[in-house]
């Protein structure tokens, strides 16, 4: 497309140059990139927190705390319930369920995990201990 066509002058570049001399930066207002950077890294930050995001893990985390009569800390139930509210669809289900239910669902969500299970011929000590919990 460019063949046959030349650059000259001192801002001329050759293909096999790496890099630009800084008179080329001369017109450059080095003040506006750094606050275009500094911005950049606030939106970045704000993004990645997911501020005022109704259905994050940490919001999740802690209405699931909030069942500790029902879901007690340091039970399977528990550990189960914080590796399923790991995925977006499952955690959005258990935030916008009734709250009166969560715990049930809960339960019902680990029970489908251990059938699932021995579907598969998984035979696991804590996949009875699934099967004990009383639903």
């Amino acid at each position: 497309m460019f063949m046959g066509i030349v650059a000259t002058g001192d801002k001329a570049r050759a293909l096999s140059s790496s890099t630009l001399p800084s008179e080329f930066f001369e017109d450059v207002d080095n003040e506006i990139l750094e606050k275009n950077e500094e911005e950049n890294a606030i939106n970045d930050v704000h993004i990645s927190s997911q501020v005022g995001y109704p259905y994050g893990i940490p919001q999740a985390i802690k209405v699931l705390d909030s069942l500790l009569e029902e879901v007690p800390e340091a039970s399977l139930l528990y550990f189960f319930s914080m590796k399923l509210l790991i995925d977006k669809d499952k955690r959005i289900v258990f935030l916008s369920t009734n709250p009166n239910i969560r715990a049930w669902w809960l339960k019902m969500e680990m029970k489908e995990s251990s059938k699932f299970c021995s579907l598969l011929g998984i035979e696991i000590s804590t996949m009875r201990l699934i099967n004990a919990i009383h639903v």
